[in-house]
């Protein structure tokens, strides 16, 4: 059954959940509210969520009637909208926030680790490369901006390895002299 209604639901809508979870992050980041904490939290729960989708491809969902005939055919939401919803607008309200960008990155870092696609890790890879940016222009303490050049490059280590091709190990011939 497809339940339709007045409002979104997470089981339905998995970009409810994230849209949600960002709201709750950039008014956390507010300077009315100033709670980094709360941020922080929400980009902890994103990123189990990230994680948790990228071992995953998106599914493409077939209503059907009684009789078996596919009368709605709902596409998967994408991997790149999933990322991009969760990181884009947290980025952009914590700019000049080291601890932000530092646990975007750690969080970018663990999702890489479940990344199967080139494509997914080109994602991750292209919103680090923004929280770098972002801080380098907005972080005037240099040992933060180190710190945060370090989470930076730990993502691009996990690209990186995910990148190589590991080759089998080559096969040992065996003789039947053992001095050979």
């Amino acid at each position: 059954a497809h339940v339709t209604g007045h409002h979104r639901t997470l089981t339905q809508d998995p970009v409810f959940a994230v849209d949600q979870l960002v709201e709750i992050a950039i008014r956390a980041l507010s300077p009315a509210i100033n709670d980094t904490f709360t941020a922080i939290t929400c980009i902890d729960w994103l990123t189990a969520g990230l994680s948790h989708l990228s071992g995953r491809t998106a599914a493409i969902r077939v209503w059907r009637d009684p009789a078996g005939i596919p009368r709605l055919v709902q596409p998967g939401v994408s991997y790149e909208r999933m990322v991009n919803g969760a990181f884009d607008k947290i980025r952009q309200a914590g700019r000049g926030m080291p601890a932000v960008a530092i646990r975007q990155l750690s969080g970018l870092g663990r999702i890489m680790e479940y990344a199967i696609t080139k494509d997914q890790r080109a994602i991750l890879t292209r919103q680090a490369e923004m929280i770098m940016r972002a801080s380098e222009e907005s972080v005037r303490e240099m040992e933060d901006l180190d710190d945060i050049r370090a989470r930076y490059e730990e993502v691009r280590a996990l690209a990186a390895g995910h990148e190589a091709v590991i080759a089998p190990a080559p096969i040992e011939k065996r003789t039947s002299n053992p001095s050979l």
